[in-house]
C-alpha cells in the first residue's frame, strides 16, 4: 500500500486524499439475524450478538442453562476469541440482585450457572463479543 504525500495547497489534493483512502481500504459493517459486525480492511473483525432466555417459573439458585451462540453474524477464519456476559433480570430489580457464572466455554458453547436467583428472575440476557479474522 503506497500512500501519496499530501502538501497544503497542492494541485489535485482532494484526489490524492481520496486515493489514500482507497489504498487503505474500507471498513464494512453489517447486521443480520445472527448479530452485527465491523470488519476492518485487513480482515480484523469484531462481531456481537445477544440472546435472551426466558423462564416463566424464574431462574433460581442452582439452575444451569446451556447455551450455543449458533451461527455468527460473519464467518471467521482460523482462531477467534469469544467473550460472554450474562445478566439475570426480574423486570424491576437491579441486575446486581443476582449472580451468574458463565463456564465451560468451548468455541461458542457453554453453561450459565445461576448462583443467586429467585422465582421473580425470569430473564437471562446473554451478550457475546467475538474477535478474530474474517
Amino acid at each position: 500500500m503506497a500512500l501519496i504525500n499530501i502538501v497544503k495547497g497542492m494541485a489535485g489534493g482532494a484526489e490524492a486524499i481520496q486515493a489514500n483512502f482507497a489504498a487503505i481500504g474500507e471498513m464494512t459493517t453489517g447486521t443480520n439475524a445472527n448479530g452485527s459486525y465491523v470488519r476492518f480492511p485487513n480482515g480484523f473483525t469484531i462481531a456481537w450478538k445477544e440472546i435472551t432466555y426466558n423462564n416463566t417459573g424464574g431462574w433460581t439458585s442452582g439452575s444451569e442453562v446451556s447455551f450455543d451462540l449458533g451461527t455468527l453474524p460473519i464467518a471467521f477464519t482460523g482462531d477467534y476469541l469469544t467473550s460472554i456476559e450474562a445478566s439475570l433480570y426480574d423486570g424491576s430489580s437491579a441486575f446486581n440482585a443476582f449472580k451468574l457464572n458463565v463456564s465451560k466455554i468451548y468455541a461458542h458453547i457453554g453453561t450459565i450457572f445461576v448462583e443467586k436467583g429467585n422465582s421473580a428472575a425470569k430473564t437471562i440476557y446473554l451478550k457475546a463479543i467475538i474477535v478474530g479474522m474474517s
